[in-house]
Protein backbone atom coordinates (compact mmCIF):
# COMPACT_ATOMS: atom_id res chain seq x y z
CA UNK A 1 0.00 0.00 0.00
CA UNK A 2 1.71 3.59 -0.81
CA UNK A 3 1.09 6.47 1.48
CA UNK A 4 1.61 9.80 1.27
CA UNK A 5 4.93 10.92 2.80
CA UNK A 6 5.92 15.15 2.84
CA UNK A 7 8.95 16.59 2.17
CA UNK A 8 10.94 18.64 4.41
CA UNK A 9 10.01 22.02 2.10
CA UNK A 10 6.24 20.88 2.10
CA UNK A 11 6.32 20.16 5.94
CA UNK A 12 7.84 23.41 6.19
CA UNK A 13 4.97 25.18 4.21
CA UNK A 14 2.65 23.02 6.52
CA UNK A 15 3.62 24.89 9.44
CA UNK A 16 3.87 28.35 7.49
CA UNK A 17 0.49 28.01 7.00
CA UNK A 18 -0.61 26.46 10.53
CA UNK A 19 1.36 29.43 11.91
CA UNK A 20 -0.67 32.07 9.99
CA UNK A 21 -3.48 30.63 10.99
CA UNK A 22 -3.32 30.46 14.71
CA UNK A 23 -2.27 33.84 14.12
CA UNK A 24 -4.91 35.16 12.46
CA UNK A 25 -7.84 33.21 14.46
CA UNK A 26 -6.32 32.26 17.61
CA UNK A 27 -7.59 29.19 17.64
CA UNK A 28 -5.85 25.59 17.95
CA UNK A 29 -8.77 24.02 17.05
CA UNK A 30 -9.48 25.65 14.15
CA UNK A 31 -5.98 24.97 12.49
CA UNK A 32 -5.70 21.38 13.25
CA UNK A 33 -8.94 20.51 11.86
CA UNK A 34 -8.23 22.91 8.85
CA UNK A 35 -4.75 20.74 8.12
CA UNK A 36 -6.07 17.52 8.84
CA UNK A 37 -8.74 18.73 6.35
CA UNK A 38 -5.53 19.17 3.95
CA UNK A 39 -4.28 16.17 4.64
CA UNK A 40 -7.09 14.22 4.07
CA UNK A 41 -7.82 16.27 0.31
CA UNK A 42 -4.60 15.17 -0.74
CA UNK A 43 -4.74 11.47 0.01
CA UNK A 44 -8.09 11.59 -1.68
CA UNK A 45 -6.67 13.14 -4.70
CA UNK A 46 -4.37 10.69 -4.84
CA UNK A 47 -5.84 7.79 -3.88
CA UNK A 48 -8.60 9.08 -6.96
CA UNK A 49 -5.80 10.41 -8.76
CA UNK A 50 -2.40 8.61 -8.30
CA UNK A 51 -1.16 10.53 -11.59
CA UNK A 52 -1.92 13.53 -10.19
CA UNK A 53 0.80 16.15 -10.39
CA UNK A 54 4.38 16.10 -11.54
CA UNK A 55 6.54 13.07 -11.52
CA UNK A 56 9.67 13.72 -10.07
CA UNK A 57 12.62 11.69 -8.51
CA UNK A 58 13.30 12.29 -5.18
CA UNK A 59 16.58 10.62 -3.18
CA UNK A 60 15.96 7.91 -5.65
CA UNK A 61 11.95 7.21 -5.59
CA UNK A 62 9.57 8.36 -7.73
CA UNK A 63 7.39 11.15 -6.42
CA UNK A 64 4.87 13.54 -7.17
CA UNK A 65 4.73 17.30 -6.89
CA UNK A 66 1.25 18.24 -5.89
Amino acid sequence: MKSVRYTLKARSSIKQVADYLLDQTKSKIFVKQHLDKLRKSLEQLLTSFPDAGVQIQLQGMACRRI
